[in-house]
């Protein structure tokens, strides 16, 4: 991603949540705010160039979340729960393993994607087989085409 792209999403981020707190009191309708750990901006920001680049726009949706941040969570990589993305703060030790449980969580709060309950190698999937790796993601190609996958499953 551009950083230009960044800025234009970091500027709309900002600007939606500038209007809905100045609009705080003035009428009775639920704040559309969502916080966002700074460290997890970049991932979220990936997705919804990605969901855009494919015909649809999560940020309605996304700002509608009450947060995505990192909680300690022994048995889970990520959970979306409570209208809450947590993502376990061990995986800090691989920004691209962060990535992929991000958008896996985000299908989860934004398309209400459930999991492939078998042993696949979808990204959605919850259980992976023996010989399955997050660095397979690492390949752009092969990242495109999961995300492809995914995002054909929503329509």
């Amino acid at each position: 991603m551009k950083t230009r792209d960044y800025i234009l999403l970091a500027l709309s981020l900002f600007l939606i949540i500038f209007f809905a707190v100045s609009s705080k009191g003035q009428n009775t309708q639920k704040e559309e705010t969502v916080f966002v750990a700074a460290s997890l901006q970049p991932f979220v920001f990936d997705f919804i160039k990605e969901a855009r680049k494919r015909g649809f726009d999560p940020l309605d949706r996304i700002i509608s979340l009450d947060s995505i941040k990192f909680k300690n969570d022994n048995r889970t990589l990520g959970l979306y729960a409570n209208n809450n993305v947590y993502i376990n703060p061990f995986l800090n030790i691989d920004s691209h393993i962060i990535k992929v449980v991000v958008f896996h969580e985000l299908f989860h709060a934004v398309y209400k994607m459930p999991h492939c309950h078998k042993k696949c190698n979808h990204l959605m999937g919850a259980y992976k087989p023996e010989n399955f790796t997050f660095s397979l993601y690492y390949n752009d190609e092969i990242w495109q085409t999961v995300l492809d996958i995914e995002f054909n499953r929503i329509k």
